[in-house]
């Protein structure tokens, strides 16, 4: 995971981190699993263009202010993540959900590369 330098504030500091995600092919196309901690579904913005995915998703930091984190550690308050998809597969038939901080997307493959 790569986390981008936070030089905010401790009132204000973000922390952006690259989303960690897992990935697992079939005959009829690819599911895509992203970890988005605390993150809700009107959150998270997944584009694309050319062949090219772009997942963005912020969460609310929901700790009281007076909380003081453990090991000067934080947690990243936004995500992001852009995957280079293989020409084979049909970004206009992608779905998606998020459920419990996970967010599935399926990418099924262009009709002339289904197996016959």
């Amino acid at each position: 995971m790569t986390e981008l330098p936070n030089t905010a504030s401790k009132q204000t500091a973000t922390c952006t981190a690259r989303a960690q995600y897992k990935s697992s092919t079939s005959k009829l196309g690819v599911m895509i699993t992203v970890d988005l901690p605390g993150v809700a579904k009107q959150d998270v913005s997944i584009t694309s263009e050319k062949q090219q995915l772009k997942i963005q998703a912020q969460r609310s930091d929901s700790t009281p202010e007076q909380w003081s984190p453990i090991n000067n550690s934080t947690r990243p308050t936004k995500y992001e993540l852009v995957l280079n998809i293989h020409q084979d597969l049909d970004l206009n038939k992608t779905s998606a959900r998020v459920e419990n901080g996970v967010l599935s997307i399926t990418i099924d493959r262009h009709d002339e590369n289904l197996p016959r």
